[in-house]
């Protein structure tokens, strides 16, 4: 009996081994989570328990940016920081904007502190619960893991994605989207609107976002930069439930701005031969 209970506190002793070591790894990896919100009193509750449960091991901060909410955002925030106050290795953050600066303009914000704050890797995530937080986050960390990335961008529409409640409007609107815009700036992105994305913070040059669109024409401006850039980059497939369900006219002004959009940058680009940072620039001024 002797010799079993040693043999299982020898057991017991190199596992505990082995897990110190590795979440000893994991905790020197820092992350820090920008996450815009605007009325999403009834998600975020849920959105930040998901995300700090896959991040446990790591060192993290999760930065909030609620722009102007006039819900009880602020307060279900709080009330998941008082659950995790003194959780270690954690760093939480609440930042209210006072007036609306838009969704691109509150990433703008964001992403400058991040930046400033010393972490190595910086992640997008949104406020809603559109997303699987728990596979995507997982995925994004095996994917960095492998140390061979700068940037990890999600996508709904490559192999093994899944989304639901999308409209055949919009995925025929997206998926002409992304024909024009590989076709005129020479890339393969399975997503180009995509926004959750993870980024060596070493590789993020805010001159990148300064003179980006305030508002959700943010993200297809940062991609067309993240991918015409040296960025080492890998597309990871996403679970996507859409629940935003714009209406008819506002898809259409959307996408008439997208296109404007994307035409006005190639043009800066072919034909003033501005770089693809001035050009992407340029037309998000217009």
């Amino acid at each position: 009996m002797k010799k079993n209970g040693f043999k299982t506190g020898l057991l017991r002793s190199c596992e505990n081994l082995m897990l110190s070591r590795a979440t000893s790894d994991q905790k020197s990896t820092s992350i820090c989570v920008v996450i815009p919100v605007r009325n999403v009193e009834k998600m975020i509750g849920k959105v930040l328990h998901e995300i700090i449960e896959a991040l446990k091991f790591y060192k993290i901060e999760i930065l909030i940016l609620d722009n102007a909410s006039n819900d009880r955002t602020k307060e279900n925030v709080y009330r998941v920081f008082q659950l995790f106050e003194n959780k270690e290795n954690l760093s939480l953050r609440y930042i209210l904007n006072e007036m609306d600066l838009g969704y691109g303009g509150s990433l703008k914000k964001g992403l400058t502190l991040a930046k400033s704050s010393g972490y190595q890797w910086i992640m997008i995530a949104h406020g809603d619960d559109q997303a699987d937080w728990s596979s995507i986050t997982s995925l994004i960390l095996a994917t960095l893991k492998s140390n061979k990335y700068d940037l990890i961008i999600t996508s709904r529409f490559m192999r093994g994605s899944h989304i639901e409640n999308y409209s055949l409007q919009r995925k025929l609107g997206n998926y002409f989207f992304r024909i024009v815009t590989n076709k005129l700036m020479k890339t393969k992105m399975s997503d180009p609107g995509a926004a959750i994305i993870a980024i060596k913070s070493e590789k993020l040059i805010l001159r990148w976002i300064s003179d980006l669109r305030n508002d959700y024409l943010f993200h297809p401006g940062l991609n067309i930069i993240f991918f015409t850039s040296n960025l080492s980059i890998s597309e990871i497939p996403m679970n996507w439930r859409d629940a935003s369900h714009p209406g008819e006219i506002k898809l259409i002004k959307y996408g008439f701005s997208l296109m404007k959009f994307i035409v006005l940058a190639f043009a800066n680009r072919k034909i003033r031969k501005y770089s693809w940072i001035e050009s992407v620039a340029r037309a998000s001024n217009l």
